[in-house]
C-alpha cells in the first residue's frame, strides 16, 4: 500500500498539504482536487478491508546480450525500463514482483564464466537492480557471444521462486547464432523442468534465417515467444493533460523526505539521485514514468532498510531512537536529541505523504487521459516494440494467473 498514517494525524496532514498547495500558489481548483483525494485517500485507509485472494508471484529475468555486435540493445532497454516496471503497478492486485538481469558477450565478463553475469539476482530492490543497469556503459570491444551457456546460467543460478504456481518469465535479448557454447537443447529442457518460460527477443540487423531458427527453437522448447523487434522505437507523442512542472516538483521532494541510515544509507540516497537523473537524460517519458514509479507500492514502504522514515513509521516493530548509531546517520540527523529526531522525522513523513497524493493525482489523470487514446495507447503498450512485446508477454502471462490489467 501507498504510505500510510496513523489516523490521528489526518488533520494534521490535510491542514499541511493544503499550506503547501498554497506555496506552491496552485490555482484553487487545484487545491480542490488533491484536497478531496487526499482525504478520499485517506479515509478509505480507516475502512476495514476484505482478505485478497493470494495471487502468484512473479519473477522476471532480462537476459541481454550487451556485445559490441548488438550496439542499441542496451540503451533500448534503458529507455523502457521505468514504464517496463510501471505494467507491473497497472496489475491488480499489485504481484508479489521481483526482477533479475543477465548480461553477456562483454570480454570483462571472463572465459571461466563463458563470458556470462548476473549482474543482478531476482530482488523486490527494483532501484537497486536499476542503478546496476544504468551504470553499464555501452563497449566496442569485442566479445564471445554463448547463448547456450547465458540459458544454463539463468536457469541453474539464478534464485528462482519456490512456490508451485509461480510466474517465471525471462527476456532473452539479443541477435546472433545461438548453438553455441553449452547445450542449448538440455539447457532449455532444464528450462522446461522448472516452469522457466524463455521468450525470445531477436534485434534484427541482417538477415540471416538461419539465427532466426535458432532463436524460434529457444522460444518454443521452453513454451515462450518468438518476436523480431527493430532496434528504432516509434516516436509516439502524447498530449498531457496535467501539470508536468508539478509532477517533476513532487517527485524531487520526495528525495528530500529520505533520512539516510547505515552503512549503505548515504550510498542509497545517492543511487536515488542518479536514477532521477539518468532517467531526465534519457527523456521526458522515462523521466515521468520513474515519478510514478516513486509514488506506487512498488516504491513505497520498501526502503526500511536504509531510510529512517521507513525504518521508525512504516515498519511493524517499534523502533528506540537511544538504540540508533548515530554515527551511522548523516549529518542532518546525527546532532539531534531523540525528542527531535522523532519530531524530524514525523515531518519527513508528512512531507512523503502530501508529495506521493500530489504524484497519485497526476498520475490518475495521465492513466485517464492514455485510455481517451486508446488505438495509440495499444500501440504502445503492445506494438511490436522492445517495451511492446515485453508488457502485452508479461501482462498475456499474468492474466492467465488470475491477475486483472487496468
Amino acid at each position: 500500500m501507498i504510505f500510510s498514517q496513523p489516523n490521528s494525524n489526518i488533520g494534521t496532514l490535510i491542514a499541511l498539504i493544503l499550506s503547501k498547495l498554497i506555496q506552491l500558489k496552485i490555482y484553487p481548483i487545484w487545491a480542490i482536487a488533491i484536497f478531496v483525494f487526499s482525504l478520499g485517500n485517506l479515509n478509505a485507509q480507516t475502512k476495514p478491508t476484505a482478505p485478497k485472494a493470494k495471487a502468484p508471484p512473479v519473477d522476471l529475468v532480462f537476459c541481454v546480450d550487451i556485445s559490441s555486435s548488438t550496439g542499441g540493445i542496451l540503451a533500448s532497454v534503458k529507455l523502457n525500463f521505468w514504464e517496463i516496471i510501471n505494467e507491473m503497478n497497472r496489475l491488480k492486485p499489485v504481484p508479489d514482483f521481483r526482477i533479475a538481469l543477465v548480461c553477456l558477450g562483454r570480454p570483462s565478463f571472463g572465459e571461466e564464466n563463458a563470458y556470462v553475469k548476473i549482474v543482478s539476482n531476482l530482488t523486490k530492490d527494483i532501484d537497486k537492480l536499476a542503478f546496476e543497469l544504468f551504470s553499464i556503459k555501452e563497449s566496442t570491444a569485442k566479445g564471445s557471444v554463448l547463448y547456450g551457456d547465458a540459458i544454463h546460467t539463468t536457469v541453474n543460478e539464478i534464485k528462482w521462486s519456490k512456490e508451485p504456481n509461480a510466474i517465471k518469465l525471462v527476456f532473452l535479448v539479443g541477435n546472433g547464432g545461438v548453438y553455441n557454447g553449452y547445450n542449448i537443447i538440455k539447457a532449455c529442457e532444464d528450462a522446461t523442468e522448472q516452469k522457466i518460460v524463455f521468450n525470445s527477443l531477436y534485434f534484427k540487423t541482417y538477415e540471416n534465417k538461419k539465427e532466426v531458427l535458432g532463436w524460434q527453437d529457444i522460444a518454443r522448447l521452453t513454451g515462450g515467444s518468438f518476436n523480431i523487434i527493430g532496434l528504432k522505437e516509434p516516436g509516439i507523442v502524447f498530449d498531457k493533460g496535467y501539470d508536468n512542472d508539478l509532477l517533476l516538483e513532487a517527485s524531487d521532494m520526495i528525495n528530500s523526505t529520505y533520512v539516510p541510515y547505515g552503512k549503505e544509507g548515504i550510498k542509497r540516497r545517492k543511487m536515488q539521485q542518479f536514477l532521477d537523473d539518468e532517467a531526465k537524460r534519457i527523456n521526458e517519458n522515462s523521466n515521468e514514468a520513474r515519478a510514478f514509479f516513486k509514488a506506487s507500492s512498488l516504491y513505497q514502504d520498501k526502503n526500511n532498510e536504509w531510510d529512517l522514515v521507513d525504518m521508525t513509521f512504516n515498519s511493524n516493530k517499534t523502533v528506540n531512537f537511544g538504540t540508533l548509531d548515530r554515527d551511522l546517520m548523516d549529518d542532518n540527523t546525527k546532532r539531534l536529541n531523540d525528542k527531535q529526531l522523532g519530531q524530524y522525522l514525523a515531518v519527513k513523513t508528512q512531507q512523503r505523504i502530501e508529495n506521493i497524493n500530489i504524484l497519485k493525482m497526476l498520475t490518475t489523470k495521465r492513466e485517464e487521459f492514455l485510455k481517451m487514446k486508446k488505438r495509440q495507447m495499444e500501440l504502445y503498450r503492445f506494438g511490436d516494440t522492445f517495451y511492446g512485446v515485453v508488457n502485452r508477454t508479461l501482462v498475456k502471462a499474468c492474466t492467465e494467473k488470475g491477475y486483472i490489467i487496468e
